[in-house]
């Protein structure tokens, strides 16, 4: 860039270190220019238009570079380096390549001789052709320079952005946004973007384009696991009570309006973010770091008046939008509490409006279920405090009896929906109110079928959200004729809302007139798959079990056995025989649902029966898909406990369930822990599962199929998370040479194999767990011994860095707590040399040595330096 040579660079450079004042200093290894922005005004008159135009053909060269980590998928883009995926130029040099272009954009006034408006030019020029018809690997690629290539030219980047929205069912943004990953190493390529348009929204000039262009990211945001998403920017600046820009109220009201326009689903979503009650929290927006669109004097938050003021604006929008749209008047019904009551006043107003009266009823409905159930719900909860006035529920009340339904099934459909605590408005105990609502829905349905008319019965089923609950309240008050009607006829019905219907008459009808009614019916002249239709709507228990073997008989068992819902009873552990039959049946996964009912019955645990089950379920993957991981890990436990469990049968189901285990819950595959700390050969065998031999060259580098992929990912998995020290015991006690067996046989195993390094790394890991020796030093002299041996480098520094990743999240002290921990650890390092352990002594002396340069680093730490 400058012309010179790397040996001639190298030479300046140290004559310019020796100067007062110099801008250029070494850290860490590494040279910076500090702080950049007073370098860049103290020597930016050095700089001429030849000096820029290098610049700028070198800033596309790095920065145009496609990533190769993007020839992985998705899942493996977290190894990319260690696959030989890498950029040709340095993280740290692209960074300050970017942020040069930043200055260039944002204070140009420094190059003194250059050409007017050559900086913002070549900054501009540089943003426009990186950007301008980039594919999604370029914008992905990116990412993490966005908030830079804002700074730098503001209009070049948001026309770029422009350009690929223009046809939103064919941006690459759209790509970018599938790029996103899942599990431990996933990650997104749109945060930096997002950042880079919530700096440009601090700005008046730009916060209508940058706002519109992230509703346009959220129409086609398909959503993910990671947080940062389009509309969580735009609701982080809009926020009422900590505005993130510097825009007036009423530009801030006409760009919401412009969203509105432009997006309306996004913007309707988003007043509903702003409005009261729903937002709690927020991490604020990116901020600009070059640029000065953030007055001096700024504070965060809002008075009570402007907060108030946004309020009603927002209130006002949103009354607006739903004027037309009754979805979205329904909507804002739920929020009704949160409007000012000047806005509350004006939704009242329009549901007793001409225009809603003449709606037909059928359409009309919901508003009235609506109106009822938010006079029940603030009547219900009238205590607190985001409950109505009085007088207001009186008001809504009278609306809703405006336009009550003359239609019964219509008036009475909301009686069978699907949450019944939402159905009644008072404070009574369940046993009453549940009373009552059954004999509310007793009424309604024998009004609806008159003298007892099936089909009438069917077509309110229809209109309802729950048909079960119509069936169960039908088979309360159905007449033995309608029964005849509905069985054994109706049992094979295909239509879902019959089938449904059906069910919950069986049941009601089951619970009101007992295993007799099953056994006159069942003596009757049924098919042989009518029974057994009619068998699988009954409890799962004992006495319907029985009549399984009565009336099916074994040649016809597995019509029930099959089908079979096992969450419609209680399964205790004295009945394996119905175990036996699932299992028997394809049905493992049905079989670890009934263990799992029975987890709180602790004396009938049987480990022999669970695990045959277990080892099915992995025998028919596709029973997992039945299972739930809360529960099935709890199950896994409780196998670990016990002292009668196979215990090779308990390895192959944490091995084939390990990505199931959650450390950060404490669940933790014990056998296979314990394995791996007393069986070298199986930590071995593990670690030429998850890593390349040093022998294999790259000739023979074979991609692993799904296989052996899967193998791979769980025995790095399970390394990982390694936390059982070889030479521990049962009882807790540490044997010696049980633990240098291990030690001795590890290596000589892995040594063979070419993985004696890797292994070493995690050795090293898990001997950070190593309990404390009997004479009262911090770690067990036999362990120290291994550390100290030369030829343990490897594991000596994994030791130390495995130390430093334990720490885990941590806040930032100005160094307080960084000092604290090296004090500890120069302690360790000295009652471990003062042992005679003099390489281990130097490796955590070197340790302490580490946090005290972070301490101060963070002691001295420029507040620009990390801003991303």
């Amino acid at each position: 860039m400058l012309g010179n040579d790397f040996g001639e660079w190298k030479v300046k450079r140290y004559d310019i270190t020796l100067q007062p004042d110099t801008p250029l200093v070494q850290i860490d290894g590494k040279w910076r220019i500090v702080p950049r922005g007073e370098a860049w005004n103290a020597l930016g008159n050095r700089l001429a238009d030849e000096d820029l135009d290098r610049f700028q053909e070198k800033a596309l060269l790095v920065l145009s570079e496609r990533d190769p980590k993007f020839d992985l998928p998705k899942e493996e883009r977290y190894a990319a380096n260690v696959l030989g995926k890498e950029l040709t130029h340095s993280t740290r040099l692209r960074k300050g390549i970017a942020e040069t272009l930043a200055l260039l954009g944002s204070r140009p006034q420094a190059l003194s001789q250059c050409s007017r408006e050559k900086a913002e030019t070549v900054a501009a020029s540089v943003v426009h052709n990186l950007l301008h018809g980039a594919d999604w690997e370029r914008w992905a690629g990116l990412d993490s320079l966005m908030p830079l290539l804002a700074e730098a030219a503001p209009n070049a980047f948001m026309e770029a952005v422009e350009e690929s929205l223009s046809d939103l069912s064919d941006t690459a943004f759209r790509k970018v946004f599938a790029q996103e990953g899942d599990g431990l190493f996933g990650r997104n390529y749109i945060s930096g973007l997002l950042w880079g348009l919530e700096c440009l929204a601090w700005s008046p000039e730009y916060l209508a384009r940058s706002a519109v262009i992230l509703a346009e990211l959220a129409s086609i945001d398909p959503g993910g696991r990671y947080s940062n998403r389009p509309a969580q920017s735009l609701a982080d600046i809009f926020l009422p009570w900590h505005i993130q820009t510097t825009a007036s109220f009423e530009q801030r009201k006409a760009v919401l309006k412009a969203i509105l326009k432009e997006q309306p689903r996004v913007g309707w979503k988003l007043l509903f973010l702003l409005l009261p009650n729903s937002f709690g929290a927020t991490s604020g927006c990116y901020r600009p770091v070059w640029r000065n669109f953030i007055p001096s004097d700024w504070e965060d938050g809002a008075s009570p008046r402007a907060y108030w003021e946004q309020i009603h604006m927002l209130a006002e929008l949103a009354a607006e939008m739903a004027h037309s749209d009754v979805e979205r008047l329904m909507e804002l019904m739920d929020r009704l509490s949160d409007l000012p009551q000047e806005t509350q006043e004006v939704v009242l107003n329009h549901l007793m409006s001409d225009n809603i009266l003449r709606m037909p009823e059928s359409e009309r409905v919901v508003i009235w279920e609506k109106l009822d159930g938010l006079v029940r719900r603030h009547r219900k909860f009238s205590d607190a405090q985001w409950a109505l006035p009085k007088e207001t529920i009186i008001k809504i009340e009278q609306i809703a009896k405006n336009i009550i339904p003359a239609d019964l099934m219509l008036r009475y459909r909301y009686l069978f929906s699907e949450s019944d605590p939402d159905l009644f408005d008072g404070k009574e105990p369940r046993e009453e109110w549940r009373a009552r609502l059954d004999e509310k829905r007793r009424l309604a349905l024998a009004e609806i079928m008159g003298d007892g008319d099936f089909a009438r019965c069917l077509d309110f089923a229809r209109k309802t959200a729950m048909p079960y609950k119509v069936g169960q309240t039908l088979g309360v008050i159905a007449s033995d004729r309608v029964e005849a009607e509905i069985l054994p006829s109706q049992l094979p019905a295909d239509d879902e809302v019959v089938k449904r219907a059906v069910a919950g008459f069986v049941w009601a009808r089951f619970w009101q007139r007992g295993i007799q009614w099953v056994d006159e019916l069942l003596q009757r002249n049924w098919e042989t798959p009518l029974r057994a239709e009619f068998l699988l709507l009954l409890p799962f228990q004992g006495e319907i079990w029985e009549r399984v073997s009565s009336y099916l008989g074994k040649s016809h068992e597995e019509l029930y056995w099959k089908h079979v819902d096992v969450r419609t009873g209680v399964w205790k552990w004295e009945d394996v025989f119905v175990i036996e039959k699932l299992i028997a049946y394809g049905r493992a996964g049905a079989a670890v649902t009934c263990f799992t009912y029975a987890l709180d019955d602790e004396e009938g645990f049987d480990p022999d029966i669970v695990t045959r089950a277990l080892i099915a379920v992995l025998e028919h993957p596709q029973e997992i898909k039945q299972l739930g991981r809360y529960d099935t890990i709890e199950l896994i436990k409780r196998l670990q406990s016990s002292t009668s469990v196979d215990i090779e049968a308990l390895y192959q189901i944490e091995w084939n369930f390990l990505p199931w285990f959650d450390c950060l819950s404490g669940d933790v595959p014990v056998a296979l822990e314990k394995r791996l700390a007393a069986d070298p050969a199986f930590f071995a065998e593990m670690i030429k599962y998850a890593f390349r031999s040093k022998n294999d060259s790259a000739d023979t580098i074979e991609k692993l199929d799904e296989q052996k992929q899967s193998l791979a990912e769980h025995a790095y998995t399970l390394l990982d998370r390694w936390r059982t020290c070889p030479g521990l015991q049962k009882d807790g006690s540490f044997n010696e040479e049980v633990f240098r067996n291990w030690i001795t046989e590890a290596r000589r195993l892995t040594e063979e194999s070419g993985h004696y390094e890797i292994a070493q790394v995690e050795i090293g890991k898990v001997l950070t767990y190593a309990p404390a020796d009997p004479c009262g030093l911090w770690i067990h002299k036999s362990v120290a011994d291994v550390l100290n041996e030369r030829g343990s480098e490897t594991m000596r520094r994994n030791f130390m860095i495995a130390l430093m990743n334990q720490r885990g999240v941590h806040s930032f002290s100005h160094g307080v707590q960084e000092r604290e921990l090296a004090r500890g650890y120069r302690e360790k390092a000295k009652a471990v040399e003062m042992a005679g352990f003099v390489r281990f002594a130097a490796t955590m002396r070197a340790l302490a040595d580490q946090y005290d340069e972070d301490a101060e680093r963070d002691e001295n730490r420029d507040p620009l330096e990390e801003y991303s």
